[in-house]
């Protein structure tokens, strides 16, 4: 089974075509592997799939990936792989799991339903894990926060502003939509900035991404303190209207964020991802660079974002996975839900990886895709 696990797929090189100025521009990725997980693939009975988050421990060489299987095939757990990754070759092997449990190791399934989207390791060496909730028949849990000790132990529950929570009697039109909350988190290099961002607006922030038109969310920031990490602000960002690659007459579709990495204490990498019904079934990914100005609106104490004046983030757009699907071997983009930065090349350069949540179907694939930064951030 490890053996099945390892796909080797050639390396390309992209440079942009010499423009009529006579320069040229050199990408910020260099694509390298890719590796596909079988469906069939499990770990300590437990089947690999439904990956939503990465975490690479740079000491250990270990690639960690979080399930969001609400726990009716096992979960939750984190799945550990080792990984090794050069300028031309990515291999994972399976090395683990760990299964999140309640402090005294029991299950905490069916009791309680966690949803985990995304995860990072705190300066404490224990994971903060995020869960969207759970709106379905017979199943359902609000967003929050956990922390857990390093093998999988529940330390805390930490509950979420109310502004986010669905189904408040006293407030109809408000909170999270299904499925669509803390879809990700990421602590800065220092341990002192936790940002997370809801996937999708508020119902009471106004509507979602549409062809030609934008959305609002928002990123929540959290600072370290001697208690613990305390809300300190929220700042809006703007998501992009659903994204129209082939310049079709008609075009359907989600638009989402679903990752994000904390680069520094005011700057963000953030993933939209898209999944296009219309005029074709296809997903893109694109990754912006993200700034917390010194203008940028704090709206922690705003309860509703629609209708009001704010200054949003700032951001550019950084990469189009798309640039690269013309490449041998690339695999057809799927559906991205987990980012991070990977291992260094011999070279100096860092690794920029990618995973896809194949959601336990055979319709999706559980893809790793490693690719090389060229432009530094």
């Amino acid at each position: 089974m490890i053996r099945a696990l390892v796909i080797v797929i050639s390396v390309v090189f992209f440079i942009d075509a010499t423009t009529a100025d006579n320069k040229s521009e050199v990408k910020p990725l260099r694509f390298i592997q890719a590796v596909e997980i079988p469906l069939d693939a499990k770990q300590e009975g437990i089947q690999i799939g439904g990956l939503s988050s990465l975490y690479y421990d740079h000491e250990l060489g270990l690639l960690a990936a979080i399930t969001d299987d609400k726990g009716r095939l096992g979960g939750p757990v984190i799945h550990q792989f080792k990984m090794a990754l050069s300028a031309d070759e990515l291999t994972i092997e399976p090395a683990g799991l760990t299964r999140l449990s309640d402090a005294d190791g029991t299950a905490l399934f069916p009791d309680e339903i966690i949803d985990a989207e995304a995860f990072d390791k705190l300066a404490n060496g224990h994971w903060l894990v995020s869960s969207e909730g759970i709106d379905v028949e017979n199943y359902f849990s609000l967003p929050m926060l956990y922390e857990f000790t390093q093998d999988g132990k529940l330390v805390r529950r930490i509950e979420v502003p109310t502004k986010f929570l669905p189904k408040q009697a006293d407030l109809p039109n408000h909170g999270i939509r299904p499925n669509d909350a803390f879809e990700s988190l990421s602590i800065t290099p220092d341990d002192e900035h936790i940002y997370l961002v809801i996937e999708k607006a508020l119902i009471q922030d106004g509507g979602v991404s549409e062809p030609q038109q934008t959305s609002v969310t928002r990123i929540v920031h959290k600072q370290r303190t001697a208690e613990g990490y305390e809300y300190v602000a929220e700042y809006p960002y703007i998501l992009s209207a659903l994204p129209n690659p082939d310049d079709a007459d008609e075009v359907a579709g989600v638009l989402s964020i679903s990752d994000i990495i904390a680069v520094a204490e005011n700057q963000l990498l953030v993933v939209e991802k898209s999944f296009l019904t219309k005029p074709s079934i296809r997903n893109t990914v694109r990754v912006y660079l993200t700034h917390i100005n010194e203008d940028t609106t704090n709206v922690q104490d705003i309860a509703a974002l629609e209708g009001v004046a704010y200054v949003a983030t700032e951001k550019q757009l950084w990469a189009d996975l798309d640039d690269y699907a013309d490449s041998d071997n690339f695999p057809k983009l799927d559906n991205v839900e987990g980012m991070i930065v990977g291992p260094t090349l011999t070279n100096g350069h860092q690794t920029l990886l990618f995973i896809t949540d194949n959601n336990f179907s055979g319709r999706q694939k559980t893809l790793i895709y490693a690719f090389e930064i060229i432009k530094p951030l």
